[in-house]
């Protein structure tokens, strides 16, 4: 999934089988990773 704002800036969201978030890539091209304990 992504989004993008009005000046053409893209966010990209990364989600896992359950719908959580793992990564996020946002418009300066900075990826975040996110982890879990289940």
């Amino acid at each position: 999934k992504w989004r993008q704002d009005a000046k053409g800036q893209t966010i990209t969201y990364e989600y896992d089988k359950t719908i959580r978030l793992v990564a996020l890539t946002s418009e300066n091209d900075a990826t975040y990773r996110f982890a879990y304990d289940d």
